[in-house]
């Protein structure tokens, strides 16, 4: 969806993109890499056909992602 603008769920390309900001109250949705005072930014691909939606976390926070979170299955 992100590298071919595809809809995995129905095929259609039309797919459309804006950007939402985490909330600071709640749940932390990138926790050791948002802070205290910092809201995360998030990439959200809409699929406009069928309503499917992805959510990606922005290349500039991978980084922090890989250093700072533990990698699945890892002891």
């Amino acid at each position: 969806m992100k590298r071919n603008g595809i809809c995995p769920e129905c095929g259609s390309h039309e797919v459309h993109v804006t950007q939402v900001y985490s909330r600071q109250s709640g749940m932390e949705l990138l926790p050791k890499i948002s802070g205290v005072f910092n809201r995360v930014r998030f990439d959200v691909l809409i699929c406009g056909s069928c309503g499917y939606y992805r959510l990606f976390v922005p290349e500039d926070y991978l980084v922090d992602v890989i250093e700072k979170l533990p990698k699945l299955g890892a002891a």
